[in-house]
């Protein structure tokens, strides 16, 4: 079966030995196919490969500057007139200049992930609202990069981010003047996955984040690494939100018995699916706790290693009634 240009997909009197791929087979091949390829060779090969082509969610990666200038050179034209749709995640090895000429060329990108460990925030921040976004970005992920409080206000402020349903600032230096921005902006009504790991993320900002209406339809949250204590899990467990919550992440903690008492003894927790407390103090009384709650029955997955859970702790969360839809878990025994 041949594949029409596109001069000879659209003339009706083209031959009849000719005849189009169906729309889902060239789908098909499209999902398994090499993002480059696919902008390098997919989208050229007719209209009806084009249109499927941007239905396909690319993963563009850039690992360094000579790869970039080369892609940019190479392909100027081609990613100007036909990417429409794709992921770019920028690496600290890029000039900002060949970085923001390529990004100049996108415009309905769904998600951006930036890495900066040697551009200054002012660049990361000035390439993410200049960028013409058409309103459809849905994920943007910053990280390691320090940011002042007045550049996360900005950023905030921003209409590319009025349909964002993942936020990730992680490594970023957050301060509470910025996570109250966060906090407070009109332009993530839309949030459901919320990553401010590996930040100094206080008790005070906790009880911000939980009493938050902007984040009230966030379903993933991810604390891990940061400074919070117990009176930041207690002002979580009465948020009115925290009945929306499937997925929690609160490792590296230091995290005893009683703080896992705290999450697993509330009544209104029972909709978490996903919690990962990995790498806390938990010993085996912890794990006994977690076992006997009656609202735990939801949990599908759950991450207790490099706790100080011994083998009667596994063995209490193996043999609970109350995990019987537990289908994955790490727990390795602490000796």
């Amino acid at each position: 079966m041949s594949i029409l240009s596109n001069t000879e997909c659209h003339n009706s009197q083209r031959d009849s030995c000719f005849q189009e791929l169906a729309d889902d087979i060239i789908y098909s091949i499209l999902e398994f196919s090499e993002s480059l390829f696919i902008l390098r060779v997919c989208m050229r090969i007719s209209k009806q490969w084009l249109r499927k082509a941007l239905e396909i969610p690319l993963s563009y990666k850039f690992y360094g500057t000579t790869m970039v200038d080369h892609c940019y050179q190479s392909y100027e034209k081609s990613i100007s007139n036909t990417i429409n749709r794709s992921n770019i995640i920028m690496m600290s090895t890029e000039s900002t200049n060949t970085v923001g000429k390529i990004l100049e060329n996108m415009t309905e990108l769904s998600f951006v992930g930036v890495d900066m460990n040697t551009l200054s925030e002012n660049n990361v921040i000035h390439m993410i609202t200049q960028l013409k976004f058409r309103k459809k970005l849905k994920k943007l992920e910053i990280s390691q990069c320090s940011l002042l409080s007045h550049n996360v206000k900005r950023l905030l402020s921003c209409e590319n981010l009025q349909n964002l349903e993942n936020l990730v600032l992680t490594k970023t230096e957050l301060k509470s003047e910025a996570v109250e921005y966060i906090c407070k902006s009109t332009l993530l009504k839309r949030l459901q996955s919320l990553n401010l790991s590996s930040n100094d993320i206080t008790d005070v900002d906790m009880k911000m984040i939980s009493e938050s209406e902007t984040l009230c339809n966030v379903t993933q949250l991810n604390l891990s690494h940061t400074k919070i204590q117990h009176s930041g899990i207690i002002a979580l467990m009465n948020s009115p939100f925290i009945t929306q919550l499937s997925t929690l992440h609160l490792g590296y903690l230091k995290f005893q018995s009683n703080e896992l008492q705290t999450i697993v003894s509330n009544p209104r927790c029972n909709h978490l699916r996903s919690i990962h407390l990995q790498c806390n103090s938990i010993r085996t009384e912890g794990a006994r706790i977690l076992a006997r709650s009656e609202f735990v029955y939801n949990i599908t997955q759950l991450d207790l290693g490099h706790n100080k859970i011994q083998n009667d702790g596994v063995n209490y969360i193996v043999t609970s009634t109350n995990l019987k839809n537990l289908k994955e878990s790490k727990i390795i025994p602490w000796k």
